[in-house]
């Protein structure tokens, strides 16, 4: 997978030493207010070693998204993308709050989307964010991803009111 950047901000693939960052982001009870709250330290390992595993296969694309600091590149977020056409591939993103509310996360969907060979990849992309989640809400209001109503979603066995977003990628990258 290809990297990418955008001024202070730049994507790379998740790889094996990023278990520390998913402790930090899954493990946050502000992070996963919105998503029933931390998940236990092993569960989180083990999704992180699955997402590696997805991503080195080519079945999923994730990244992390870092931000350049005066002590170098450190890493603020990630960002998920997996499914398979015809369905919509599912986008996610996490970032960690001391980086919330200066565009990391909008900048690193957008990098990820404007991949080249995303739009023929993966088509259309769904993000499912709480309704009550204005940030995440905003940001996919900002990339042009159309609102399809309000949804319930299941994740780590509770249900969610989620607002269903979709982004046809072959007709429009995000900007």
């Amino acid at each position: 997978m290809l990297t990418a950047r955008d001024g202070a901000v730049r994507i790379r693939p998740v790889g094996p030493g990023d278990a520390d960052l998913y402790l930090a982001l899954r493990g946050n009870p502000g992070t996963m207010r919105d998503l029933g709250g931390p998940l236990p330290p092993d569960r989180i390992r083990a999704g992180h070693a699955r997402e590696v595993a997805e991503t080195a296969a080519g079945r999923a694309q994730i990244v992390v998204a870092e931000v350049s600091t005066p002590a170098g590149w450190v890493p603020a977020g990630n960002v998920s993308l997996v499914g398979s056409p015809p369905a919509a591939a599912e986008i996610e993103w996490l970032v960690l709050p001391q980086h919330r509310g200066r565009g990391v996360a909008r900048t690193a969907v957008r990098l990820l989307l404007g991949l080249p060979g995303a739009a023929e990849r993966w088509g259309r992309v769904e993000a499912l964010p709480s309704v009550g989640n204005t940030a995440s809400n905003r940001l996919c209001a900002s990339l042009g991803f159309t609102d399809r109503g309000e949804v319930d979603v299941d994740f780590a066995g509770r249900s969610f009111r989620c607002r269903r977003w979709e982004l046809d990628l072959r007709a429009q990258v995000p900007q």
